[in-house]
């Protein structure tokens, strides 16, 4: 009698891979809101962080592009103008310039992708830089002599700019100048800037950092320059920038072969004594010690030149710690008398 009961009420189940398929559909549906999301606010999120931060300066058009720079100081010659590091704003700047600025005109900026500065897609070799700078202040009215004062690849910038602009250059302080052989492979740094880019698009860094509880890294700046230092370092424009310089490092390192002598002009070059640990050390393993042998040598291009080690200090805490700073200001009014 059982054999002939209607069974057509039992479901027939689904085959697995229809619902394994389903499932899938729903996460790539969720998958793409999300990113949708991301994208939507991370402009939003950059924004209100800048905007939290003004820019001391004025934004100036230079070879086409909005670029940040402040000048602060009476009129001197020579004008000290400041480089900074990779992946550093002028915001780094905060305990140096004020102090040069009581006796001395003293300009700092963005490049390009940096801070409040804009994005372009022209060339981020040294040597465009020192032109960008050049072309900014001639906007604001600024001229020469300069006194060049650059840290990290920010010393490639400047050397590249006194082999530019050799009779407008006057002297030159540089912070733990760059030099190709003793640079690490940037390969893996610039594939993994690639991907930065990408995340950095979609807030996946911002959700990454939240997630991890990672908290925001200790500069030593003043309040207010350390959050727009911090603001710009996590910016979709930030990497590209860094991208952009990486890439043409080599060619920098070419457009300042050209500074084989400096002459008479003044010339300080300050050594940290120890190299910062993390993503913005590019040193190769075992540097310091060449590195040390290397800054002396440079010194020797001007018959003026001076080497200095500047114990306890790493080349960003050379200029964001205010103690270490204070040692920096020394050596620009050194050279610039004032």
């Amino acid at each position: 009698m059982e054999a002939g009961l209607d069974q057509s009420w039992r479901a027939i189940p689904t085959p697995w891979h229809k619902r394994w398929g389903r499932r899938f559909l729903v996460l790539v549906f969720i998958g793409a809101v999300l990113a949708l999301i991301g994208l939507a606010y991370e402009p939003l999120a950059e924004m209100l962080q800048l905007r939290s931060s003004p820019p001391p300066g004025r934004v100036v058009q230079a070879d086409g592009l909005d670029m940040h720079m402040q000048v602060s100081g009476p009129p001197s010659k020579p004008v000290v103008v400041l480089f900074n590091d990779w992946g550093m704003s002028s915001a780094s700047w905060a305990w140096v310039m004020p102090k040069i600025a009581e006796n001395a005109l003293v300009v700092r900026w963005d490049p390009p992708g940096y801070a409040w500065s804009g994005l372009s897609e022209a060339a981020a070799d040294a040597r465009s830089q020192a032109e960008r700078i050049h072309a900014a202040m001639a906007a604001y009215e600024v001229t020469g002599p300069f006194l060049l004062v650059g840290t990290g690849l920010g010393a490639v910038e400047a050397r590249a700019f006194a082999v530019r602009y050799p009779d407008e250059t006057a002297g030159m302080v540089l912070l733990d100048p760059w030099y190709q052989p003793l640079m690490a492979d940037t390969a893996p740094r610039i594939t993994s800037l690639e991907h930065e880019v990408t995340e950095r698009r979609f807030s996946w860094h911002r959700i990454s950092a939240w997630w991890r509880k990672e908290s925001d890294p200790d500069f030593g700046l003043p309040e207010k320059d350390e959050t727009a230092a911090i603001a710009s370092l996590r910016t979709v424009k930030m990497a590209k920038a860094q991208l952009a310089e990486l890439k043409a490092l080599p060619q920098s390192f070419e457009e300042i072969q050209g500074l084989q002598s400096f002459q008479q002009k003044p010339l300080v070059i300050l050594t940290s004594a120890a190299l910062d640990k993390g993503g913005n050390n590019l040193w190769a393993p075992g540097a310091q010690a060449s590195r040390l042998q290397m800054d002396e040598l440079l010194s020797k291009l001007s018959t003026e030149g001076r080497h200095q080690v500047i114990a306890d200090a790493t080349p960003t805490s050379l200029i964001c710690h205010q103690d270490l700073a204070d040692q920096v200001v020394q050596a620009i009014r050194s050279v610039s008398g004032r």
